[in-house]
């Protein structure tokens, strides 16, 4: 029978993976997205009303916004209460080392 404890561990390993994948295919976007682009590379979308412009390619933005609205949806990431704040993407020199950064925001335990 599985306990109470058991069933929070995989939900949070569920969680965990979640996360790791939805920061992998932002990651594969933005190389793709550089790949087929001049320039350099940077993306800064909020997910928090009234918090600023976006900066990007709005070809771009839209694909990670889809990619989020998609982790959003996920039934372990609506009970957990983890949302996406932030993300980030930047190659600033065109060198092909790409940083991406997602922030989340977390549910207040009670």
């Amino acid at each position: 029978m599985e306990t109470n404890e058991s069933r929070k561990e995989m939900e949070a390993r569920a969680v965990q993976q979640y996360q790791s994948d939805l920061e992998a295919h932002i990651e594969e976007v933005v190389r793709e997205y550089e790949m087929n682009h001049d320039g350099p590379v940077e993306l800064d979308l909020s997910f928090v009303e009234g918090e600023g412009a976006a900066e990007g390619d709005e070809a771009l933005r839209s694909r990670v916004r889809s990619m989020v609205d998609a982790f959003h949806r996920k039934p372990a990431i609506e009970e957990s209460g983890i949302v996406v704040h932030k993300v980030t993407a930047i190659d600033s020199n065109e060198d092909g080392r790409i940083v991406v950064r997602v922030h989340y925001d977390y549910a207040d335990e009670e």
